[in-house]
Parts: structure tokens; sequence; C-alpha cells
């Protein structure tokens, strides 16, 4: 004879009888556990339950079901309570390309994300004491900026002069000069030639500017530069020197300062993103190709920055897929090394780059080549302990592709490029620390 009193079979009757004011209600974790330990209660203390009263099955049945409601009443309010309060999380805009103008609109090196997952990959969690507000963010002064992207910054004498790039119309040959004492955009006029290019580098040496490398349209071989020419601000003069030695033309490349020598590297040659590594020294006007150890992974779109004259580069393009690793070059030992690093870096490309305190901090870019990121845009890396984090800011950051950036008496100016909605912006923003000591 079957158990005339099958408790899995009677709790779910209760749950569909009892709970029909409830629809939405799930049955609690608490009332499951109160009517598992009434059965088992009543279990203990009648062995003979077959036995019983129909009458007593019943009351005690219908005990457990009031219990029952009452758990799963009290899980319906508690989620209408905390409903309200939660924010659904924001999906990622996909933007259009950049404006057409015969000018490239991305750099074309296709994405593998099948070798890069970018988004899903969890972030590592850094022991440690609590994270504190390591600085806050605020708007600067953009006012008389131009909005463009693809330009490169230099910073003189506490001014940030903006070179190059493209307003999605035409190729910008005005230099533009942001007064970080006064807060003031001006346009200046110059003397001399500028070659208009987009994607191109900048490195100061003694007070003057030297651009270099970048492409003067599509990326195609023939719009490749080679050119290096200097920006003398305190003339507002250009000037081509005349070198020897070999530069090869590419766009999207990285430029550096170790020693008084402007370390170029990587780049992009409309076919393939490159490991190509020279060195021009201001001083003989002399393109060489160091010797180097190690190996350096072929990049494009991406930063190098010095730290405590080391030579890093972080993130960019890898031939269809996106680097999460940091490479160091030591030009005591000219050795590449690949750094083993704690945490999570969130890949991208054309972003910005800077030094405050001696850790590297990245800022926008793109997994894709348009679309700017929207989580972890601001990340820093402490080459002491080889570690990344996510900081926590006040104010807020702007998150931006082909953007730029500069440190000024240790404060950063992040500045123009194309924003979430596909929008080229005059965006100036400014990122302040807590007092360095």
């Amino acid at each position: 004879m079957k158990d005339p009193f099958n408790f899995e079979r009677a709790l779910e009757q209760a749950v569909h009888h009892e709970l029909a004011g409830f629809p939405s209600a799930p049955v609690s974790p608490s009332a499951r556990v109160l009517a598992a330990l009434a059965a088992t209660q009543s279990s203990i203390s009648h062995p003979t339950i077959r036995n019983e009263d129909q009458t007593g099955i019943a009351r005690r049945f219908k005990f457990l079901a009031v219990i029952l409601v009452l758990g799963a009443a009290i899980s319906y309010m508690a989620m209408k309570l905390v409903a309200p309060n939660v924010t659904p999380l924001p999906s990622m805009v996909r933007i259009s390309p950049p404006p057409q103008s015969g000018v490239p609109v991305q750099h074309r090196t296709p994405i593998d994300t099948t070798q890069a997952p970018v988004i899903q990959k969890p972030q590592a969690m850094v022991t440690g004491a609590p994270r504190k507000t390591i600085g806050t963010w605020i708007q600067a002064p953009s006012s008389g900026f131009q909005p463009r992207y693809w330009f490169t910054t230099s910073e003189v004498d506490g001014k940030i002069y903006v070179i190059g790039g493209t307003s999605g119309v035409n190729l910008d040959t005005a230099v533009q000069v942001y007064d970080t004492k006064t807060g003031r955009w001006v346009t200046i006029q110059t003397t001399g030639t500028f070659t208009p290019r987009i994607a191109l580098t900048s490195s100061v040496v003694n007070g003057k500017i030297y651009v270099i490398g970048g492409s003067r349209g599509p990326e195609l071989p023939q719009n490749l530069s080679n050119a290096l020419e200097v920006f003398d601000p305190a003339t507002d003069a250009w000037s081509t020197p005349k070198t020897t030695g070999t530069f090869t033309p590419r766009c999207v490349l990285s430029s550096a300062v170790l020693n008084g020598k402007i370390y170029v590297i990587g780049g992009f040659d409309t076919r393939q993103d490159l490991s190509t590594f020279e060195v021009f020294d201001p001083k003989t006007n002399v393109w060489t190709t160091p010797i180097t150890t190690g190996h350096f992974e072929p990049r494009g779109a991406f930063q190098a920055v010095v730290v405590n004259g080391k030579l890093y580069v972080v993130g960019g393009m890898q031939n269809g897929r996106m680097p999460t690793t940091v490479q160091v070059f030591d030009p005591v030992t000219n050795r590449w090394d690949s750094v083993h690093a704690i945490g999570h870096f969130a890949p991208r490309c054309d972003h910005a780059c800077g030094v405050l305190d001696g850790k590297i901090y990245i800022m926008g870019g793109s997994t894709d080549g348009r679309t700017p990121l929207s989580k972890d845009a601001f990340q820093v890396f402490d080459p002491e302990t080889r570690t990344w984090a996510v900081p926590k800011t006040r104010g807020r950051f702007t998150s931006r592709v082909y953007v730029s950036s500069v440190v000024v008496n240790n404060k950063f100016y992040v500045l123009g490029g194309i924003d979430s909605t596909g929008n080229l912006v005059n965006t100036n923003d400014e990122f302040e620390p807590p007092a360095i000591r």
C-alpha cells in the first residue's frame, strides 16, 4: 500500500494552492527549511503515521502550508522593497565609424576575438588594503580647442601642444596650445612646413617637439610618412633636419625618450603590425637600429612610456588580436622582456597613457577600433609590484577612442577623440591625484 502522506507531493500542492495570491514570489529557502523541519519532527514523533487519523494529517498539513505561505510572503515583500533600487547594467553602445573624409577610419587589422577575449575575462582580485580614492576627474576648459582625433600631444613649459590628426573633414595643420596655468586655448601662427598627417607620434627633447611618422591619408603604402619635423615653441617655427640612417615609414606608432634619444617603436605598414625598433639621436640627427635581445611583440595603436629608466609598452593591436602583456625594454642591457603581471588588464587600442609617481595610467581606447571602453576605461599599472588595478576616483572620465594625453605638473590631461555616440569631441578631462610625497 502506498504512503497516504507523501510529503513532497503535498508540499507542491500547497505551493500551487496557497500561493495563488503571490504568483511572482518564489518559494523562499526559509519556508522550505521550516516545512522540512516540521515534516522531520512529524515522522520522528509519529513513526506509525500510515495508521494515523486522516484529520490529524490534514491538521498538520494545514500548519505546514501556513508556514510556507508566511515564508513566501516575506520573500515577496523583500523583493518588492529591493527591486526598485536595482539599476540595470547599461548595454554596450555600438557606434558608427568616424566621419568619412578620405582619411582612415580605423586601424585596418582585423581583430580575432576568439584569440583575445576582451570583456568576458573576470577581473582578478588583488589582496591588500581596501582601495582608497586616488584622485579626482574634472572637466578642464575646452573652449577654443577644435575637435579632432588621431593627433599627438606634447608638453613644453606647462603648455600642451596639439599637433596633427583630423577633424573628420581635412587633415589638421593648425597647432593648438593649451596653457594649463591660465586655462586658455589658442591657435598659434607658425612658420616653416609641417606635413599634415594622422596616427603620428611626438617626443620632446631640449624643449623642442619632434614629430615623427604617421599617414597622409587612408592606410595605403603610398600615404605612409617617414617625415621627421621639429617644432620649436620658442619661435613657433617648423624645421626639417637633414638626417642620416633609415626610418621605416609607418602609422599608429609610438615613441619615448631615453637618455636624450628618441626610441620609435612598432606601428602599422598597411599590411601588418610591426616589431620595428629604431632610435633617433637629436644631437647627431642619425637614425640607428639597435641590436637587442629578447623579443618585442609586433604592435600598432599602442602606447610607450618611460618609468625609472626603462621603456614600457602597453596595449595596442597585434595582427588580429589584442595583447594583454606589458613589455619592457632596458637600455642598459638592450633587452626586451614580457612582464608577468597580477590582476586584469582590459585589452584596448588607440588609447592614452601617462606616468605619475612611478605608475603607468592608461585611459580610454577601444576593443574593436571604434567603440570606446565602457568598463575599466581607467586603469593603473605599478611596475614595482607588477600589478594592475582599477583605481577608485571622484568625478568622471569620459571614455573615448583615438585620444591623446599629457602629464603637466603631476596632472593628466586627456584630450579630444571620439565618444560613445560616435561624435568628435573637444573634451579636456583633467585628472589630479592626491599630493605626491
